[in-house]
């Protein structure tokens, strides 16, 4: 019984974590812009890009 609650409750917290960077929303206006120059100017605005 007690495995089981701690499975259940590590897998609720695992999934609460999973969803927290999908409400930043970004608007860029960039012109034959290479993906670099995208990757700097979205990271010019305070987020970063997490290799996984």
């Amino acid at each position: 019984m007690k495995l089981t609650v701690m499975l259940t409750l590590l897998a609720c917290l695992h999934v609460s974590a999973a969803t927290y960077s999908q409400d930043v929303k970004v608007s860029l206006k960039l012109n034959s812009a290479s993906v670099q120059q995208l990757f700097n100017a979205i990271e010019k605005n305070g987020l970063s890009f997490r290799v996984q």
